[in-house]
């Protein structure tokens, strides 16, 4: 009877052994590139999404995931997300091809919730990041709610500048704090790695007043002078462009449009390229002291603009985000605009543009002026009272003073 349990006991075990050997799954094959490795390019997509865009957000990491087989093996993807979910606090992703599958890890998760709108949070997100997986190249995406370069004014709503984070885990637009540009320029400054593309997936972010301020910290700016679709960027069309080595950012800008091409909302977007943007400062400053004195009248009649009338509500305004093409062409004599078109066209160098594009500010169509669409915005000061908090606010950027208003009275 011993013997007959010893062989039972003994068949037992060579068919676990057996048995497991069979049901075992391939071991995870993770990146070539560990922890601590120096990869080739690294795409972070930075979501403040503790706003109104909280649902939005999930779509996104969803696309980003149906792209990560087209991640290579020396490249990587992270998603830092802060949404309104009460019961998930920050955290921080990686996406990778698995053996042709694709995949995330979890690489971080913050024990409790924080502004992920202030510059402080962004620079500490990054820097653990860059710290843990160096690279030779780095791109970004800021990816929230953005009103260009205004700055944050607590006493107004909606918040300007870039990104929303309401510290209440609520989709509420309430901002706790948001990311000035010059803040933002000083953290992409003090990265180990110089930026070279940064997209904003956010509203009204393509203006001279914002590239100028970044034209320090970044090779390349991707974004829209008007508003962004809620949906935002495709990114499963967009993410294998970002990797491959011989893409130009007007393939990434045409995949984005593409994408909406069979929307009802229409999408404008653009690339500069920020070390133009000293030649484009001279050019317009040899025009803006001659042609926009403050005692001179600045005619606006009809002229093309991202957010043409000014308003978000009847309490609440914007500037108007004039294209700054359409402002230099009405107001420059024949000869000396073909002249400064030069300096533009060396800056803004790729554009698209859906015919038309929804404003959910507006609550209306915007037809697209293709005889001055350049794809960037400008603000012109002017003398309506309400306009007084915009012309302080403007007075504060470096264009203010490189483009020569602070010669004109304004």
């Amino acid at each position: 009877m011993v013997r007959l349990l010893s062989f039972f006991a003994w068949l037992l075990i060579v068919f676990s052994l057996f048995s497991c050997e069979i049901d075992k799954p391939d071991a995870p094959k993770y990146p070539i590139a560990k922890k601590g490795d120096t990869v080739s390019r690294t795409l972070i997509v930075y979501a403040m999404a503790e706003n109104s865009l909280s649902n939005y957000v999930f779509s996104d990491i969803d696309e980003i995931f149906a792209a990560a087989t087209e991640i290579p093996d020396n490249c990587r993807l992270f998603t830092f997300v802060d949404n309104s979910d009460v019961n998930n606090s920050p955290y921080i992703c990686q996406f990778y091809n698995n053996n042709g599958v694709s995949a995330k890890d979890t690489v971080f998760v913050f024990e409790e919730d924080f502004c992920s709108s202030e510059s402080s949070a962004l620079n500490d997100v990054l820097e653990m990041i860059l710290t843990d997986y160096p690279t030779e190249t780095l791109d970004i995406v800021m990816w929230s709610h953005g009103n260009g370069w205004l700055r944050h004014n607590p006493q107004k709503v909606p918040f300007r500048s870039i990104g929303v984070d309401n510290g209440k885990n609520s989709y509420s637009n309430s901002a706790v704090d948001v990311i000035e540009i010059e803040e933002l320029a000083t953290v992409l400054e003090s990265l180990p790695v110089r930026v070279n593309r940064l997209m904003f997936d956010a509203c009204f972010m393509q203006s001279v007043e914002v590239a100028y301020a970044l034209r320090n910290s970044v090779d390349w700016i991707i974004a829209s002078p008007a508003e962004i679709p809620g949906d935002g960027a495709p990114y499963d069309k967009i993410v294998p462009l970002f990797f491959s080595q011989t893409v130009s950012v007007g393939e990434i800008i045409d995949a984005y449009k593409e994408d909406y091409d069979a929307s009802d909302t229409g999408v404008i977007l653009s690339a500069v390229k920020c070390d133009e943007l000293e030649y484009l400062a001279e050019a317009t400053y040899t025009y803006v002291k001659k042609y926009f004195d403050k005692d001179a009248a600045v005619n606006v009649d009809n002229l093309f603009s991202y957010l043409n009338s000014g308003y978000y509500s009847s309490s609440v305004s914007y500037p108007a985000f004039y294209d700054m093409n359409a402002v230099m062409k009405k107001s420059l004599g024949t000869l000396e605009y073909i002249e400064w078109k030069k300096a533009l066209y060396a800056a803004v160098q790729y554009l698209n543009y859906s015919d038309s594009w929804y404003t959910a500010v507006l609550g209306r169509y915007i037809a697209v002026d293709s005889d001055v669409c350049s794809g960037i915005s400008m603000y012109i000061p002017q003398v309506e009272s309400y306009r007084d908090v915009f012309n302080a606010d403007f007075a504060t950027t470096e264009w203010y003073s490189a483009a020569g208003w602070n010669e004109t009275g304004w």
